[in-house]
């Protein structure tokens, strides 16, 4: 169980990261304003205070500005609330309270995966939702007398996922999980498979951005289970049955972009 040391001890040297990064100022209970072209207001971007918002004027206040901006909500693109992210300087943000589309590719020997999943961001740190995969393994069988024979074994898993947020900065590190059913498909070389979970639990940071569109990066341990058969024929052309039944872990790096409100 090396991996999972491994993993274990970079688990703990994460978890104590925040202690020695210094995070750029929590602009609390701030707003972002996005304007529209054609507003002729110097920056589209506009960190600061929303003060009133009616169905055609939004009242808002900018930082390091000395007077109230009173807009047309013709002019307004979008409004980043402050119950919905926290803000940082430069107009970085990250989302505190959203639903939020994950795209990310894993990469591990002799295995990769591109993932999906939609969750829900809650202002109490935790992050729930469902997901699913395009994931292959492939291992080795050893024959006595003969070549190994190769297999993949190619799955759609689903699976729930849950987020737990370690800190607020601009450099955002959580702990993950995910656990569900494996939907092996059969490969070509084999005449039946079957199916059975699927878990992955590990660590990763996202950095700030002042768009909707996240980067961030995982390292994880993967777990899988798939049972089946093969129809071979052996060195001497007679019929041969091999049958398999494995447990796969895997250590995973990950990337992936993190889709917010628009």
């Amino acid at each position: 169980m090396l991996n999972l040391k491994v993993l274990i001890i970079l688990l703990v040297s994460f978890s104590q990261a925040e202690f020695f990064c210094q995070e750029e100022t929590d602009l609390s209970n701030s707003s972002l304003l996005i304007l529209r072209r054609g507003a002729n207001m110097g920056n589209k971007r506009k960190p600061g205070k929303l003060i009133t918002e009616t169905d055609d004027i939004v009242q808002f206040k900018v930082f390091d500005a000395r007077d109230t901006l009173f807009v047309n909500k013709r002019y307004v693109k979008k409004i980043y609330y402050s119950d919905e992210i926290y803000l940082f300087e430069r107009k970085k943000f990250q989302y505190k309270n959203a639903y939020l589309f994950n795209f990310s590719w894993g990469m591990s020997s002799n295995h990769g995966s591109l993932q999906a999943s939609f969750t829900k961001r809650f202002p109490s740190h935790l992050e729930l939702g469902l997901g699913t995969a395009f994931s292959n393994v492939s291992f080795e069988i050893p024959i006595v007398g003969d070549n190994p024979i190769w297999v993949s074994v190619s799955s759609l898993p689903l699976y729930g996922v849950v987020k737990y947020h370690i800190n607020e900065g601009k450099r955002l590190y959580y702990l993950k999980g995910k656990v569900g059913i494996s939907n092996n498909l059969k490969p070509f070389n084999a005449d039946q498979i079957s199916n059975g979970y699927m878990w992955e639990a590990g660590l990763g940071f996202q950095l700030g951005g002042g768009r909707k569109v996240r980067h961030y990066f995982e390292l994880s341990q993967y777990s899988t289970y798939a049972k089946g058969h093969l129809a071979l024929a052996d060195i001497n052309n007679a019929p041969a049955d091999v049958s398999f039944n494995r447990t796969f872990y895997r250590i995973v790096f990950t990337y992936g972009i993190e889709l917010g409100k628009k």
